[in-house]
């Protein structure tokens, strides 16, 4: 489309050399094919309309005619054309990287399904813990941190802190007098890493957004991940809900 727009823009250079030839607008834009097929390729941006027709149409306007039908036909059609024919190639390329992306994505949640999973090879399952897990390499995913590394004593403390709850609202009144070593020296046992969704938040997530939907109680497949999908997005609507009124609340105390 390219190189035809650059013919056409050729023909109509040559053509109106040989019409406007011996007379005004012929000397002043017409007179070399370099000049006019310049004079041609400018007018195509309108940057020289109406300028380039006015010495031929002081004479005759209907030689206004040629100019018209050329930025009808190479402007508004042509260039149309030409503009959708990029914007279709760019699309198509987009669409091509999203499918790339989302086949990568799947592969690798797939794959740390896999490693987390437990059950029969043609049935596996993620626990509370699993699923928890899962949850950080999701997150992980969104915002390009390293929170989804699991040690590999984790899976017991974070089954752990999720089992019991009211000890773990004691922990943290404890950590917050002694300080988090000297509390985890005093309760002697380890707790998981600090991430951005601690394993009680999970359980709330879980009773709110996951239990009842599952086919299998506390048992998620690959198939049904939408769930916890849609449960992270809660989370984070959550959570920037209280980030908003956090700011709003700090906004009204410094007025």
């Amino acid at each position: 489309m390219f190189f035809f727009i650059i013919v056409y823009i050729l023909y109509f250079s040559w053509m109106l050399q040989r019409f406007f030839a011996g007379t005004l607008e012929g000397v002043k834009y017409f007179n070399t094919f370099w000049n006019a097929f310049w004079s041609m390729f400018v007018l195509m941006t309108t940057a020289n309309y109406p300028d380039i027709m006015l010495p031929a149409y002081q004479n005759n306007r209907w030689t206004c005619f040629f100019f018209i039908i050329y930025l009808i036909l190479g402007l508004f059609l042509f260039m149309n054309l030409l503009l959708a024919i990029i914007y279709s190639k760019f699309k198509a390329k987009i669409e091509e990287n999203l499918e790339l992306d989302n086949t990568e994505r799947k592969a690798y949640l797939k794959k740390r399904f896999e490693e987390m999973a437990t059950g029969p090879e043609d049935d596996k399952y993620l626990d509370m813990v699993g699923m928890y897990k899962f949850l950080i390499v999701i997150h992980g995913l969104v915002n390009n941190n390293n929170q989804d590394t699991f040690e590999a004593y984790e899976d017991e403390a974070i089954k752990y802190e999720m089992d019991h709850p009211q000890e773990l609202l004691a922990k943290k009144t404890t950590d917050d007098f002694l300080g988090e070593a000297e509390a985890e020296n005093v309760s002697g046992r380890k707790t998981p890493q600090k991430r951005d969704i601690k394993p009680l938040q999970f359980e709330s997530l879980y009773n709110n957004k996951i239990g009842e939907e599952i086919e299998n109680s506390k048992k998620l497949q690959f198939k049904e991940m939408m769930l916890l999908l849609a449960a992270y997005e809660f989370w984070r609507y959550t959570k920037e809900n209280e980030k908003a009124v956090a700011n709003i609340q700090r906004e009204m105390l410094e007025k």
